[in-house]
């Protein structure tokens, strides 16, 4: 049996088409939907971890913000304390109520008036020689603070008025702080 090409085949015998097996998968289609994983093995998206920089800057600014209102009302405090001090010492003569006049004097205090020292012993001793004072050269009618550079030393001008007739005085004050409070210590000028 030889195999003749010009001949026809027997009608028995076919001959073999060559198979040869196709092992690749077949190519990769998206699902027209997205399929639901079961929920034991869902796994949450990952989130942006944001950052609260932001956060952390108002929060730095509004405690620098405290810290320096705290230092500066100190501040002020001690400026102005002593001036706070003689102003509501003037009004409580001014209103004649000698004992809260007293309670802004320091322990010890020295007072002079017209060159001679007034005692300040106790308040019952420092409401009569105000009445005193009083009396004898007239009522305090205004007062004018006048600040110096130093904190303890200030200059106050009154105004002394009896029978209609006005006086002007400058008294100088030397202030202490004591127990946290700036007190009078020396009164001097007439007060």
């Amino acid at each position: 049996m030889s195999y003749d090409p010009g001949q026809p085949q027997q009608p028995g015998y076919r001959q073999a088409e060559s198979f040869i097996p196709n092992f690749s998968p077949p190519p990769a289609q998206k699902p027209p939907y997205k399929v639901a994983m079961p929920r034991s093995r869902r796994i949450p998206p990952r989130q942006k971890k944001g950052t609260r920089r932001w956060l952390w800057v108002i929060l730095t600014v509004i405690c620098v913000l405290i810290i320096a209102s705290i230092f500066i009302i100190r501040y002020l405090n001690t400026l102005a304390g002593p001036t706070v001090t003689v102003d509501n010492y003037y009004k409580a003569v001014t209103q004649k109520n000698y004992s809260l006049a007293y309670s802004y004097l320091a322990n010890n205090a020295t007072l002079t008036s017209q060159n001679q020292k007034v005692p300040t012993g106790s308040q019952q001793d420092y409401t009569t020689s105000a009445r005193l004072l009083d009396s004898n050269i007239g009522s305090v009618i205004s007062y004018k603070v006048a600040t110096t550079s130093n904190n303890t030393l200030l200059i106050i001008n009154t105004t002394r008025s009896k029978n209609a007739h006005s006086v002007l005085y400058s008294v100088r004050f030397t202030m202490i702080q004591e127990d946290g409070a700036w007190k009078i210590k020396d009164m001097n000028g007439g007060f």
